[in-house]
């Protein structure tokens, strides 16, 4: 009896050991292996695939710009490049990666870009601050850092800022020399100058030949010493001429609001004087002997009374 009961169990663990445990199965060991290490591969395979669509266009999309530009256009291209690079902190590493792709002299150009005009930016901080001349000799000043620092590719280069200097050389020279001319024959001289460059650059590229831009220049053709009502006469005139409709009615509203409050202000200061000299004149007469503490109750009661009648009454 013991003896089949033994066989028995032995029997029944010989079973549970097939059920439980159903040897090598090699399918199963394969599928159970790729499923766990196939997982990280395929999510190493995806990041690296987003990582390269994010950053390949970064640097390979300065390529065609930097090689087929010509230098007068290829400025914004450098200032982008050095700005994204930057902010990436891959600027080391993306030169590498350009300068096959690139001639000698427009690597040189991109590679030393960024020193070159930092070094401008600091050269053009002295200028200004220690060249008290005229405009004109400013601006000669200028474009001779430029030269400089950026040798001969500097005129080209600079192109657009070249223009804006000799453009606003020009305007300068028309209020000065029409001290006494009226603003209309002014203005006239300003809209030849004006048609004069957008017939050389039909493009207009260049931003200060936009209206809202002619609009500023023009307002600088104004002689100040007008009186306010003949100034802001003009302000309005020159609105409606270069500025829409619209911009032009917001333009006047806010010139004349600035005008009252500046008229405003210069009322408040006049009147508060006269009181400031009142009550002085006060303390050293009729409120000669008055204790300073009561005295200074006294000032600050009328001084308080001055304001609030004065923002009271519009």
């Amino acid at each position: 009896m013991k003896a089949i009961l033994g066989i028995a169990f032995v029997f029944t663990l010989f079973i549970a050991a097939l059920l439980f445990y159903p040897g090598d199965n090699n399918n199963d060991v394969v599928v159970s292996q790729h499923s766990t290490a196939g997982i990280p591969e395929t999510i190493n395979s995806k990041k690296s695939a987003k990582f390269t669509q994010r950053r390949l266009p970064d640097q390979l999309s300065y390529i065609n710009p930097l090689k087929d530009q010509p230098i007068e256009r290829i400025k914004n291209t450098l200032d982008k490049f050095w700005q994204d690079c930057q902010l990436q902190q891959r600027c080391q590493l993306w030169l590498k990666q350009l300068q096959p792709q690139l001639s000698a002299e427009r690597f040189a150009l991109l590679s030393t870009y960024r020193d070159k005009k930092q070094q401008l930016q600091q050269s053009m901080g002295q200028n200004f601050t220690q060249h008290g001349g005229p405009l004109n000799d400013k601006i000669a000043s200028l474009k001779q850092k430029h030269r400089d620092i950026f040798g001969l590719h500097s005129s080209k280069l600079f192109a657009q800022e070249y223009a804006l200097w000799d453009y606003k050389t020009e305007v300068s020279a028309i209020k000065e020399q029409n001290p006494n001319t009226d603003l209309a024959y002014k203005l006239q001289v300003l809209e030849t100058l004006q048609e004069r460059l957008k017939q050389e650059n039909p493009s207009n590229e260049f931003g200060f030949l936009s209206n809202q831009a002619i609009y500023q220049q023009a307002l600088t053709l104004i002689d100040i010493q007008q009186s306010t009502q003949q100034i802001q006469q003009e302000k309005a005139m020159l609105a409606k001429r270069y500025l829409s409709a619209e911009k032009a009615k917001a333009t006047i509203a806010r010139n004349q609001h600035i005008v009252e409050q500046l008229a405003k202000r210069q009322q408040y200061q006049q009147q508060f004087h006269l009181l400031q000299q009142d009550l002085n004149h006060q303390r050293t007469t009729l409120y000669a002997a008055m204790p300073e503490s009561q005295w200074q109750e006294y000032q600050a009661q009328k001084i308080f009374e001055f304001r609030r009648d004065f923002f009271q009454n519009p």
